[in-house]
């Protein structure tokens, strides 16, 4: 059992690890490209960024920056296309990834899904 001092603050994933666990998870996911499972899951779910210092809280990025924008590297790395530098901390709230699983499991009910996750999100903040 881990003991106190590796808490988090959060319940946050890094954006890289939601990705691999879409395409681990999900039948005829693991042939998908992860750039494209990446930008998928930041347009169904909010992606945030968080720093080092664990006295920073993370926050979510806004849709303009996502818009703006392609991910790199499996979803390790955001980079902007107007030159701006490149995010490379990103992270999807880990329950999230079960509903961006939900969602692919289930496209006909996505909508209903990504309602739910996004009450869910506001509940928390």
């Amino acid at each position: 059992m881990l003991g106190r001092e590796h808490d988090l603050p959060h319940s946050l994933v890094p954006l890289a690890l939601a990705v691999l666990l879409v395409r681990a998870k999900l039948p005829g996911a693991a042939g998908a490209d992860s750039n494209a499972v990446a930008a998928m899951i930041a347009s169904a779910v909010p992606v945030f960024e968080y720093w080092n210092n664990p006295l920073r809280l993370p926050r979510p990025l806004p849709a303009s920056a996502l818009r703006d924008s392609v991910f790199r590297d499996g979803g390790q790395e955001l980079r902007f296309v107007d030159g701006r530098p490149p995010r490379y901390r990103l992270a999807v709230r880990a329950e999230d990834v079960d509903y961006v699983m939900e969602m692919l499991m289930h496209p006909e009910r996505a909508a209903c899904i990504r309602n739910r996750a996004l009450r869910a999100h506001a509940r928390s903040w």
